[in-house]
């Protein structure tokens, strides 16, 4: 009789993702992917700042909707914290206007990397306050867009 395979082993390509940033990082250091974790938190305290959002229990769920959206928005703009900072305000700001609902980075990602990619299109101001002015250029281009839903704030 041959004995009995274990039909049960995990598929290493089945795994679950990491929950943390330093494990995931493609990047060489040890000191990159530690300051990239601390950058992700940092991003996270924000959001649940802004939001009043709580940060989720379940590893999975914190993942996939709130470390991997904000490592990617990191990594999309070469880790510029004041940029993402900038364009979660701004998203958010104008998701508040239109009364549009937000329930986790993920929720976000892309309004932000539109704002990150319009404001690497439009470069540096000289000595205009830049974080108002892309702003103001990205609730003019929503407008120009026919403004999400159509609603608008009380």
């Amino acid at each position: 009789m041959h004995p009995k395979k274990n039909h049960m082993k995990k598929n290493h390509s089945e795994e679950e993702p990491s929950n943390t940033a330093a494990e995931a990082s493609p990047r060489g250091g040890a000191s990159d992917r530690i300051t990239e974790k601390m950058q992700i938190d940092n991003l996270c305290l924000r959001f649940e700042d802004e939001t009043k959002l709580i940060l989720p229990e379940d590893p999975a769920e914190r993942n996939k909707l709130w470390y991997t959206p904000m490592r990617k928005l990191l990594r999309s703009c070469s880790g510029n914290e004041v940029l993402i900072q900038q364009a979660m305000d701004s998203v958010l700001t104008d998701y508040d206007r239109r009364q549009m609902t937000v329930s986790s980075p993920n929720s976000i990602l892309k309004s932000c990397r539109a704002f990150i990619a319009k404001a690497a299109r439009d470069g540096p101001a000289s000595g205009e306050d830049i974080g108002a002015m892309r702003e103001q250029k990205l609730l003019e281009w929503y407008e120009k867009q026919g403004g999400g839903n159509g609603k608008t704030a009380s």
